[in-house]
């Protein structure tokens, strides 16, 4: 009986969705703090009280797009991996989001 091997991420994408999740909160953290002028421990206290919270994550994840195609440029396809398995955990958490506050 043969059996199954557990297939791990890569180093280089785990770095990748690291990067990818960092640069959206330092993205967001900037936003909010530009347009509420709240400051930082106040911005990720209560989420949901936000009605923009999903908006402004978005908004906040568009810096991965740069990152993203820095890492296709210098052939880091691993790395780019990571970056877009980020971008789409920041999209369900927006959908999360939305749906909660319903």
């Amino acid at each position: 009986m043969e059996t199954k091997q557990l297939i791990l991420p890569n180093k280089q994408t785990i770095i990748g969705f690291a990067l990818g999740l960092l640069l959206a909160l330092l993205s967001t953290t900037l936003l909010l703090r530009y347009y509420a002028g709240a400051q930082f421990w106040e911005l990720y206290n209560h989420p949901a009280e936000w009605p923009i919270m999903g908006a402004v994550l978005s908004l906040g994840s568009l810096p991965n797009l740069a990152l993203f195609f820095y890492f296709l440029k210098i052939d880091k396809e691993f790395k780019a991996k990571g970056v877009l398995t980020a971008v789409v955990f920041i999209a369900v958490a927006v959908l999360i989001i939305k749906l909660s506050s319903l």
